[in-house]
């Protein structure tokens, strides 16, 4: 009862802070989506709003402000971070290792034969996603850009030292 009769107190605060507190969350390391520092600022402008209105202390609005914008940065890491089955895939590759994965020796590229992947993994007994699992999340990868599926290419590693023709998933390595 008590925050309906304010509303109109708590849209003026909001929007009078709105700005203030939409820099303060821009400026934190790690936010650099507009969406996100919108919405928290919002949160902590509700949060002043609260705090009026049931007469919390200023070190509680703090202590709010502070876990606001921890989960803002929490939140920007959540959609900035690669899907688990990706960062999965990515923890193998790297177990296993470049030099026996990677058939390129272009700088900056990856680039893996799936059934060489899977088959290195099962040798040394490691769990590895469904390979439709893989088809699927693979091309949103963030950390390692993918860039195209099922490239023919002539491998970097040697075969009775002669090099073979592969089919790779490409990605960037960044």
């Amino acid at each position: 009862v008590i925050a309906s009769q304010s509303e109109q107190e708590t849209m003026s605060h909001m929007q009078k802070c709105i700005g203030e507190y939409e820099k303060r969350i821009q400026a934190l390391d790690g936010v650099k989506t507009m969406r996100i520092a919108k919405n928290h600022a919002q949160l902590m402008c509700v949060a002043d709003s609260f705090a009026k209105t049931t007469g919390l202390s200023r070190s509680v609005v703090g202590e709010m402000h502070h876990e606001i914008k921890r989960m803002a940065i929490q939140r920007q890491e959540a959609i900035g971070a690669d899907h688990p089955i990706v960062q999965q895939f990515w923890e193998i590759y790297d177990y296993i290792g470049e030099e026996r994965l990677n058939h390129t020796k272009a700088n900056g590229k990856i680039a893996i034969n799936m059934q060489e992947f899977i088959s290195c993994a099962a040798e040394l007994k490691l769990q590895v996603p469904l390979l439709s699992d893989l088809r699927d999340h693979l091309k949103s990868s963030k950390s390692r850009k993918f860039i195209k599926s099922n490239h023919p290419m002539a491998s970097c590693q040697l075969t009775h030292g002669k090099s073979k023709t592969v089919r790779c998933w490409i990605f960037e390595n960044g």
